[in-house]
């Protein structure tokens, strides 16, 4: 796509909620009580996503390449729109504009009274999301905004108010932001619903991650695709790449994640429990140690307590008895009592997965332990992939794939070999090897995602927004070569426990 930097469409608007004002107007981009702006083009019922800074129009289609392409157009009553310079657009009408694809630009001349401005119109195959709010997003708390997200394989689209705010830790101090957002039904930020979004689960909050770090913007998506896998209770989460504007900014590639909490766990026994790794600091999440636990705090050696509601219960014990057994029994107690404690299938599946994706910061931090119910021992769940597949957390690459990624529960366990731990390991390990770990299995989930980013060129709009210099292809062939090498090394480490 040829994408040519035009000068600067200023709009000015005046963040109240019921109406907008501009210097000059070329349109007039309303504000209605949802806090839904108005639209300054419509293809078929989509709005266009709109970068004033870029002067760029930008709309989603099922495919790279559409002949005879004959949207529904609507605008405002009082502009003309030409198309390519030469094709005046009617107004709430159909209109043909040939041949168009995602590789290339289209003039649009908007003429509104003595006023004529130019911007550049671009074909997208990722669904678009538009947000769109008079307040200041920050860290907390969250403010009221407008969700749009349009889908271009399907006329089921997405529309709510919003109650929305920046998220992450590190991944603040970086331009592009990640956000969390929940469902309302009004304005009212504490008004909230559940709901399916396009296949995913029903569930009340959600998140858009920039994935900033993530030069090829698709590795935690993938994991947790492959995760699903092999995960016979596909306790992941489900996510989609989208392209994400805010007001009048184009934002780039988001993966619009569901969230896992309470509510896509469907946790509702009074003794199910949930913990979120936080922290790596003192080793408390790698098993190192094991201190005593805050009758009435919700954070703990590294833990943070996600269910039960901190609000109603704390409840550490059943996690300070996992800790107990893996840091201070002796080797026999262990190994007679670890498996009551954490399900060692549950185990073997995440050693397999945090070393085949070298997920350096999920072998304590980033991860979730799991009980239903009182009877049910430990599961370990993964969170928060980005650094992954040949990069570390912070974005850079490994260059080697000849390490392995583990605790002191792990290394214990494989040590020790409870319940033939060891050999249900390697065993496990060639099951997956045969059917979900294949080398055409994983290159099929990222190639698919590849190709999905590539075609939809928004990897330039993102180098020029935020200054950035990525090669998708050049991170494609990196991702392809890590990987062969990787599998290489952990079957010749598998086979040999």
């Amino acid at each position: 796509m040829r994408l040519i930097l035009q000068s600067i469409l200023f709009v000015y608007i005046s963040f109240s909620c019921l109406s907008c004002y501009k210097e000059e107007v070329l349109y007039t981009p309303i504000f209605d009580k949802t806090l839904e702006i108005s639209p300054l083009l419509r293809l078929n019922n989509a709005p266009c996503g709109f970068d004033s800074q870029l002067s760029l129009l930008r709309v989603s289609i099922k495919n790279d390449t559409i002949y005879n392409y004959t949207p529904y157009i609507s605008f405002q009553n009082y502009s003309q729109i030409y198309f390519n310079d030469t094709l005046l657009l009617q107004n709430n009408a159909y209109n043909n504009l040939g041949t168009i694809t995602t590789s290339d630009s289209y003039n649009i001349t908007i003429i509104t009274n003595s006023t004529t401005k130019k911007l550049i119109l671009t074909f997208t195959t990722l669904p678009i999301a538009i947000i769109s709010t008079p307040n200041e997003i920050v860290d907390e708390p969250k403010t009221v905004a407008y969700i749009s997200i349009y889908y271009p394989t399907t006329n089921k689209n997405f529309t709510s108010n919003i109650a929305i705010e920046y998220r992450g830790a590190t991944s603040l101090h970086y331009p592009k932001k990640s956000y969390g957002f929940a469902l309302t039904r009004s304005i009212n930020t504490l008004d909230r619903y559940s709901a399916e979004i396009h296949g995913m689960r029903k569930n009340t909050d959600w998140i858009l991650d920039a994935m900033y770090v993530d030069k090829s913007r698709l590795r935690n998506m993938v994991s947790f695709k492959l995760w699903n896998q092999i995960d016979s209770l596909k306790r992941g989460i489900q996510s989609q790449l989208v392209e994400l504007f805010l007001n009048y900014s184009h934002q780039g590639i988001y993966c619009f994640n569901e969230k896992l909490n309470p509510e896509s766990l469907s946790l509702t026994n009074k003794d199910a429990l949930l913990y979120k790794g936080i922290s790596w600091l003192n080793g408390e999440t790698t098993f190192k140690t094991n201190n005593p636990y805050p009758a009435n705090y919700y954070s703990w050696d590294g833990w943070k307590q996600i269910y039960p509601d901190i609000k109603y219960s704390i409840k550490w014990e059943a996690l300070y008895a996992l800790k107990e057994v893996a840091v201070n029994y002796s080797d026999d107690d262990f190994k007679t009592h670890i498996s009551s404690h954490i399900n060692l299938k549950s185990v073997i599946d995440y050693y397999i997965f945090l070393n085949l994706l070298s997920a350096w910061d999920n072998a304590g931090k980033n991860t979730f332990l799991l009980r239903t119910h009182h009877a049910e021992p430990f599961s370990i769940l993964p969170w928060d992939l980005d650094g992954s597949w040949g990069y570390y957390w912070d974005g850079t690459h490994i260059r080697h794939t000849d390490i392995i990624n583990t605790n002191l529960l792990f290394n214990k366990l494989i040590r020790l070999n409870p319940e033939n731990y060891t050999i249900k390991l390697k065993n496990r390990w060639l099951e997956l090897r045969n059917t979900i770990i294949t080398y055409d299995t994983i290159y099929a989930l990222f190639e698919k995602e590849f190709q999905a980013i590539l075609s939809s060129n928004c990897m330039e709009i993102e180098n020029i927004k935020w200054e950035l210099d990525i090669d998708i292809n050049k991170e494609r062939d990196f991702t392809y070569n890590w990987i062969q090498k990787r599998l290489l090394f952990l079957d010749n480490y598998f086979l040999n426990l």
